[in-house]
This record gives C-alpha cells, sequence and structure tokens, in this order.
C-alpha cells in the first residue's frame, strides 16, 4: 500500500513510479514517512467534497483542498527536499 500512498503524494500512478524509483529513494520515502507522515489523500478529497456540497456557487472539491492546487513535486524535488534535511 505504500507504492499508492507515494504515486498519490507525487501525482503518478505505481506503475510509472515503479518505472522510475529506486529502491533506495524508495526507502528515503519510507523515512520521511516514518518521522513527517505523507498526506492522506483520500481524507482530504472526502472533506473537500463535504465543504463543496455547502458552499454557495460552484466549488469543488479541489477549491478546498489549498495544497493540492500546485503541481505535485517532481521526484528529484522530493529528494531534494530529503537531501536538504539529511535524508541521505
Amino acid at each position: 500500500m505504500f507504492w499508492f500512498r507515494v504515486a498519490g503524494h507525487l501525482g503518478s500512478t505505481v506503475s510509472e513510479l515503479k518505472g522510475r524509483m529506486s529502491q533506495a529513494e524508495l526507502m528515503h520515502w519510507m523515512a520521511f514517512d516514518s518521522i513527517h507522515g505523507l498526506d492522506d489523500i483520500r481524507l482530504e478529497f472526502q472533506l473537500g467534497r463535504i465543504a463543496a456540497m455547502f458552499s454557495p456557487g460552484k466549488a469543488r472539491p479541489i477549491d478546498f483542498m489549498p495544497f493540492r492546487k500546485k503541481r505535485p513535486q517532481s521526484v528529484d524535488e522530493a529528494m531534494a527536499t530529503l537531501d536538504s534535511i539529511g535524508g541521505k
């Protein structure tokens, strides 16, 4: 299930991620998750759906998910972040 959490976090499919992520990088993601935790995208989306139902106008769930409006990090950006916090 961890592959799916990382793929969701990076905005890719599991097969895409497995094709471009090394075992070492996966271990970095596991370490990051154990310290900081990855977002639960499903929960965020469900909360966004509820908020959209009760808002006036044509709001969408993504309108209530501020951290999902920017593009997902690339693997290189994520690795740079891990390296900057001592993940190497």
